[in-house]
Formats: C-alpha cells, sequence, structure tokens
C-alpha cells in the first residue's frame, strides 16, 4: 500500500510566482521542500515536510523509511537555523532512530 498525498506549491522565483502539482509522489514533497530552503521559504518548508511525516503516521514501514528519515532531518535543520534548540534535537533523533 502506497502513503501518498496530494499537494502543490507556489513556489516565488524573483517577482513571479509558479504553481508546482506535485501529485501524490512523496519525493516530489522532499524535492518541492529542499526548493524551498534554497528560495529562503522555510515556512512553506516546514510545512512539506511535516506533510511528508504526517502521510507517514500509519506507515507499518516507517522504521525504514528513508524519505521519512530525510523529512525529519530537513526538519532538524531548519529548526536548528531558526534557533529552535530543542525541536531541531527531536527532529534530528527521529531521523537518527530510522534504520537503527
Amino acid at each position: 500500500m502506497a502513503y501518498q498525498v496530494q499537494h502543490s506549491a507556489l513556489v516565488r522565483l524573483g517577482k513571479s510566482h509558479y504553481l508546482l502539482e506535485l501529485g501524490e509522489s512523496v519525493l516530489a514533497l522532499l524535492g518541492a521542500g529542499l526548493a524551498y530552503v534554497a528560495l529562503g521559504q522555510t515556512e512553506q518548508a516546514v510545512q512539506v515536510f511535516t506533510t511528508v511525516v504526517a502521510s507517514n503516521a500509519d506507515n507499518k514501514y516507517r522504521a525504514t523509511n528513508q524519505r521519512l528519515e530525510a523529512a525529519h532531518y530537513h526538519l532538524g535543520r531548519i529548526y536548528r537555523e531558526q534557533g529552535k534548540l530543542d525541536q531541531s534535537i527531536n527532529e534530528l533523533r527521529k531521523a537518527l532512530a530510522i534504520n537503527r
């Protein structure tokens, strides 16, 4: 059973906005999150990475899910940059716990 979500992203590049239809792919969501980080749009990145985490809540294979690991890792990095150290540590610990 695939754990996928519908999502679209509004990305701003310079003065233009682009609507990205990401469909049902969690991999596309991770890519969008990384694009938001690269563009400095960290609040949108947090929303996307949080969506990836939430979409795996009932996934019985979540303990070995590398995409879930990546989402926690990137959330940890964003929170560290925002000075939210407790949240950062929590997310990074969750990332480290996957695939142990």
